[in-house]
């Protein structure tokens, strides 16, 4: 019994974590603030990083830039905290993605 209860409880935990797209319609002004990172690629020269557009704010959900969600505000003017917040929080910065 107990391994079924820690069995469901670990599903549960990866149900919640994985939310897809978060959508909150099409607002004029931006209300999601997305990241995406960077990528791997093996090329002739060997493996080369490919830099993508970090953090970046949007007025149409994340997805549909194939980026990751950070957060949502209805109300857009606590967007720019959270901007701010996720530069900060963002583990590449620029001018590291030619140099890692």
């Amino acid at each position: 019994m107990r391994i079924k209860i820690i069995l469901a409880g670990m599903i549960l935990v990866h149900v919640a974590h994985a939310q897809g797209c978060i959508q909150g319609g099409q607002p004029s002004q931006p209300r999601y603030v997305c990241f995406d990172g960077r990528t791997l690629e093996p090329t002739e020269s060997g493996l080369v990083w490919n830099a993508k557009r970090g953090c970046f704010i949007s007025s149409v959900p994340c997805c549909a830039y194939n980026a990751t969600h950070y957060a949502f505000y209805p109300n857009p003017a606590k967007i720019g905290a959270a901007y701010a917040r996720c530069r900060h929080d963002y583990p590449f910065h620029l001018g590291e993605m030619q140099t890692h």
